[in-house]
C-alpha cells in the first residue's frame, strides 16, 4: 500500500512540475512576443498522440502504439514465464540438497 501511495505522491508531483513548467513557458512567451511550444504535454487528435517535450513534438499513431503495447505484453509473459521456471528448479535443487 505504501509503494501505491509513494508511487501517486510521484505522479502528482511530475504533474505540478509540468504545469508550472508550461506557465512559466507561456509567459516567457507572452513577454518576448514569441510562441514556443509547451515544454510537457501531450495532444490526442486523430487517432495519433502528439507528445510536447522541450519545444519539440512527437507524433505517434496509436495502432502503433498498440501494436507495440501487445509485443511488450507478449514478452513479459514469456520472462514471467521463464522466470517462475527458473526459480521452481532452484527450489527443486535447495529441496534436493538440503532435505
Amino acid at each position: 500500500m505504501k509503494k501505491l501511495g509513494r508511487m501517486f505522491l510521484v505522479i502528482i508531483l511530475l504533474f505540478l512540475v509540468g504545469t508550472a513548467l508550461n506557465i512559466s513557458n507561456e509567459a516567457i512567451n507572452q513577454l518576448t512576443m514569441q510562441n514556443r511550444e509547451a515544454v510537457i504535454g501531450a495532444d490526442y487528435n486523430n487517432e495519433e498522440i502528439t507528445i510536447y517535450l522541450i519545444g519539440n513534438s512527437y507524433v505517434y499513431l496509436t495502432d502503433k502504439l498498440n501494436d507495440a503495447a501487445d509485443f511488450a505484453a507478449y514478452k513479459i509473459n514469456k520472462m514471467e514465464t521463464l522466470v517462475v521456471d527458473h526459480f521452481i528448479k532452484c527450489y527443486k535443487i535447495f529441496r534436493a540438497v538440503f532435505f
